[in-house]
């Protein structure tokens, strides 16, 4: 199976959630990790070896005023998607990157965006009607529910199915990455409300998602 066809699987099946914004879509993100994982597994069984594309810079995004939480979603799409993630600064705006095997940048931008988008929305819902500062803290703390969970559920697909050693990034890759001399990030500072019941549903959308196996979306 080649790159395009990967993707293209991926692709669609984000699609397929991308008109609604339940547990039912958020599954989508973990079913595209499964699809990548199950992809690499068959490679090495059939060839003794990874037929990857070159190690590249993949763009992302650009933002005039980076969200906060575009930089944690960004590390966790990446570390389960042998990437890593990385930002350049220049004239004001900010631009994200993964850096990575070709195949798997092109899956890990498509997973992110759709991540991304459904984070925006709910946000922006939970914002509506309120003032600008209440709005934004009570934003926060879902999100950061959603993040937490989103981390969690995808740690413990990883320790389930034991993908820990297929999702090493390679040598390659990681010089690649070092050749940048990346700058550890530091701690996020942002205004929350407190509000658990937020935070929990938040976690809950991240954690508590579809992992029904459905053959024909994955194979």
């Amino acid at each position: 199976m080649n790159q395009e066809k990967i993707v293209d699987k991926i692709r669609k099946l984000l699609a397929k959630a991308g008109s609604s914004f339940s547990n039912e879509a958020e599954a989508s993100i973990l079913k595209a990790q499964e699809l990548l994982a199950k992809h690499k597994l068959t490679m090495a069984d059939l060839d003794g070896k990874q037929e990857n594309g070159k190690v590249k810079e993949a763009a992302v995004a650009e933002f005039q005023r980076r969200p906060w939480y575009a930089g944690v979603l960004s590390a966790i799409i990446a570390d389960n998607f042998r990437c890593y993630s990385v930002y350049f600064k220049k004239n004001g705006i900010s631009k994200l990157c993964f850096i990575g095997r070709q195949e798997d940048t092109a899956v890990a931008r498509e997973v992110y965006l759709f991540a991304f988008r459904v984070i925006t929305y709910k946000a922006k819902e939970i914002r509506a009607g309120q003032d600008r500062a209440k709005g934004v803290a009570l934003a926060n703390d879902y999100i950061k529910g959603f993040l937490d969970g989103l981390h969690k559920k995808f740690e413990e697909q990883v320790e389930k199915n034991q993908w820990g050693l297929i999702l090493v990034k390679d040598q390659d890759v990681v010089a690649v990455y070092e050749s940048y001399h990346p700058k550890e990030a530091g701690p996020v500072k942002i205004r929350r409300s407190a509000d658990s019941r937020l935070y929990s549903q938040g976690y809950i959308d991240g954690y508590t998602l579809e992992t029904k196996p459905d053959t024909m979306q994955i194979e």
